[in-house]
Parts: C-alpha cells; structure tokens; sequence
C-alpha cells in the first residue's frame, strides 16, 4: 500500500509540473467593446492598419466595407459583380481600394464610387491552377497572387507589367509586400519561404521549414517578419539579412498559427490559432505572455485580421463577423 501511495503522489506531482511548465494556459480577458458586422460566415477579411475600415467578404459572395468607429456600411458588392467564385480579398494600404480574387480573376473594385477599377486574368504554370493566396500594397495598384500550382505573379496595375516566378513547386498560402523596398515575400506548402525582388523575381534569401507555411507577417518599423509552419518552426527574422532573431518558446506540440501582428514597434508579437486563441508573445525573446479566446458563434470561429486602433488597442475581426477590442498593455513586461 505505501508503495501504492507513493506511485499516485508521484503521478499527480507530475502532472502539476507538466501543467505548471506548459506555459500556454488561456484565461479570460474582457473585451473592451464586441459587436458583429455580419451575420454569415466570413471566408475573407482585411482591417485597415488604422483599424478604422474593415473589408469583408462573405459565404454569400457578398463584398462589404466597414466604418468600424461608426459600425455601419461604407460599400457593398454582390455576386453579380464577378466573373467567378471569389475567395480572397485584401485591402489597400491607403484605404481606396479592395481587391478580390476569383478562381482565374483578380477584380479592383473602388470603395468612394463603388465602380470596378480594373480586372486581371491570371494564369499559372499548369492549365487548372487558381489564386491561393492574394495580397496588395499600400495603393492597390502593385499586386502580388499566389497559384495553387506555386506561381507566384507580381502585377503593377499603373503600368500593366506582370512578373510569375516558380519560387514554389506546390500551392502558395502566404503574401507579403514589404513595403520600405521594392521586395515581396512568399511561403508555400513546399516548406519553402523567400525573399525577392519584384522587378526580376532574384531570391535574396530563402528557407526551408519542416511543414507548410501557416503564418507570414511583415513589420516595416522594425525591419522584422514572423514566419511560421504547421509544426514546431516559428521564427522572428530581420528581413533585411534573413537572420533568425527570436523563436517562439512553448510545450504545446504541433501548435501552429494562421495570422499575426507586431505591436508596439516590434516589440511584441500576436499570433492567432486555427480556432479561437489569441496569444501575445515577447519578440525579443519568444516567451509566450498571455493567451485568451475571441467570442464566438460557431464552433470553428477563427481570427482572421488583426490591427491597432487609435487608442493602440488590439482590434481582432472573425470568421463570424465579430469586431473585438483588446486592451494587452496590461500585461506587458
């Protein structure tokens, strides 16, 4: 029996250990305002980097744009307006313009007037290829689209030149524009992540994760990007060399992350997960801070965008439409 007594104790010491060592326990922290735009799923969204708009493209195929103080529609778009089924959107950094992107079309639709700016056919390296990925520049005029095949297409809509590398062997999942030089960024489920020139495509530095790229972030204040995969490779880079700064630290096998955000001037670091956990990260170090979950409606919410307001508040936008405000300062350290 005092054997017996001894193996449980040793049992549940443990487990209080494991538990205590993880370091990714959720808690609860209160939003500072909630409320939801839209009421169907959201398969696209984007939050202006001043978080004031919000573009969001719905199961519905409809398109919509949001003044997020106001919490009323700015612009909407239905299916009538595309040539396909659309699947991607992004929104221009000076907040004029909204891109979406269809199986083979990439439609620029303008948020004063409502009217379609420009349409632009693409095509990859293999006759069934369509757009998996879709990002655009602070004009909306400079485009970069990802293939399912591995193209990756870099468009200027001013002056109609269009560049496609083969960078990647297998579908694109992550865009980036860095937009301090004339460089972009991609990330594939071949494994492989790239840094490269929009005028001639030449690789300034690569790598070769052990998964898919999952996460891409860009951070232009602090010359920093966040890459990630789908397995335990999660890394903080200088963009300008490709040398590894930081790397996230936590117990958590198999834990990856679909988007992020650098807050305050790089310093720090939010990822999102698959489902519904937002957790802040020390940059610098990789120390997980704090974790907490989004309010959901479904059972698969997901954030997918992310930006500070004006107060530097975290502002979070679901897959089920919900618009949230956090405010994370109270655990820095």
């Amino acid at each position: 029996m005092l054997i017996k007594s001894c193996f449980l104790h040793l049992i549940v010491l443990l487990q209080i250990l494991l538990a205590s060592g993880c370091g990714d326990e959720v808690i609860t922290m209160q939003p500072e305002s909630s409320y939801r735009i839209v009421d169907a799923a959201v398969i696209s969204a984007s939050l202006s980097a001043d978080s004031k708009l919000a573009a969001v493209l719905t199961a519905d195929q409809t398109v919509s744009v949001w003044d997020t103080q106001k919490r009323t529609p700015i612009q909407r778009w239905d299916a009538s307006v595309f040539d396909n089924e659309v699947s991607h959107l992004a929104l221009s950094g000076d907040k004029q313009l909204v891109v979406v992107g269809g199986l083979w079309t990439v439609t620029v639709l303008s948020i004063a007037n409502g009217s379609v700016v420009y349409t632009w056919d693409v095509l990859g390296f293999q006759p069934g290829a369509t757009i998996s990925a879709l990002h655009v520049d602070k004009t909306g005029y400079r485009i970069l689209v990802g293939m399912t095949d591995g193209a990756v297409l870099s468009g200027d809509l001013n002056s109609g030149n269009a560049l496609k590398m083969d960078h990647h062997e297998l579908m694109v999942t992550r865009l980036a524009f860095d937009d301090e030089s004339h460089y972009a960024i991609s990330g594939a489920t071949d494994k492989n992540f790239a840094y490269w020139h929009t005028k001639d495509g030449e690789i300034s530095y690569q790598h070769n994760f052990r998964s898919r790229i999952t996460a891409l972030v860009v951070d232009d204040r602090s010359n920093k990007l966040f890459v990630s995969d789908a397995l335990q490779t999660h890394w903080i880079i200088d963009k300008r060399n490709g040398n590894k700064l930081a790397e996230l630290d936590y117990f958590e096998n198999f834990r990856f992350f679909r988007r992020g955000h650098f807050v305050e001037q790089g310093r720090y670091l939010v990822t999102t997960s698959p489902k519904d956990e937002v957790t802040l990260w020390n940059a610098q170090s990789g120390d997980e801070i704090v974790s907490w979950k989004i309010k959901r409606y479904t059972a698969n919410a997901t954030v997918i965008s992310l930006a500070n307001n004006e107060t530097n508040e975290l502002m979070t936008l679901s897959s089920d439409g919900v618009i949230q405000t956090w405010d994370y300062r109270k655990f820095l350290r």
